[in-house]
């Protein structure tokens, strides 16, 4: 720079550290309309953003429900996101292997889809004829339609956040879902179950495929 003819030395200003974006002075008392308006607008961002994300049946939309109002209650408890996972993983594997018994017997040709009867599973040969003894071989191995996911004492009064949990999983799975007291001294037990497809009258899932993990999007 020193042969250039417009050269100009540095001002002190130049050496000052600063950031290089503008910087708004807002004075104090209006510090909380500058904040209202910028959360407004961050919450007019994410309403156009889910707009945007139609679902594609009414169980995603009932599943991306249950995300939402999940994240925003894990915000306050983030130990609960491990609970969440543990009771998570025992719905999946019920579901799995509904799945996976479902599609055997199918292959095998021993489950009618046409069967008018919600509570047995009927089954049929190769000619149409089954011996009772088989039948009742493969009615002992029935598909179970309802597992255990969580108990705890009657009296404990943290253990409710634990059964809330329970519901939600299986409202995103599309399960039914409810709690019992049994036992002394007295438990409360909460299970999940399969709901009755209203065709068939059978219990069957109401969601065509296994969703991503709950704990993993809220």
């Amino acid at each position: 720079m020193l042969n250039n003819p417009y050269a100009e030395p540095p001002l002190p200003s130049d050496w000052v550290v600063g950031p290089t974006y503008p910087v708004h002075r807002v004075p104090y008392f209006l510090a909380p309309l500058w904040d209202a308006e910028y959360a407004k607008s961050q919450k007019d961002r994410m309403k156009r953003a889910e707009a945007a994300k139609v679902p594609a049946s009414k169980e995603e939309a009932e599943a991306a429900k249950v995300a939402r109002e999940l994240r925003a209650k894990l915000k306050k408890s983030k130990g609960a996101k491990f609970l969440l996972q543990d009771l998570e993983e025992e719905v999946r594997r019920f579901v799995r292997q509904w799945e996976e018994k479902q599609r055997e017997l199918e292959n095998e040709g021993l489950v009618d889809a046409s069967s008018e009867d919600e509570e047995e599973i009927v089954f049929v040969g190769r000619n149409g004829v089954m011996s009772d003894e088989r039948r009742q071989q493969k009615a002992d191995a029935s598909l179970e339609k309802d597992k255990l996911i969580f108990q705890s004492l009657l009296d404990d009064h943290g253990a409710a956040f634990g059964r809330y949990l329970v519901h939600a999983i299986a409202a995103y799975y599309g399960l039914k879902t409810w709690s019992v007291t049994t036992g002394s001294p007295a438990r409360r037990e909460a299970y999940v179950g399969l709901k009755i497809d209203p065709k068939t009258r059978r219990p069957s899932l109401t969601r065509s495929e296994m969703p991503q993990p709950l704990y993993a999007v809220v």
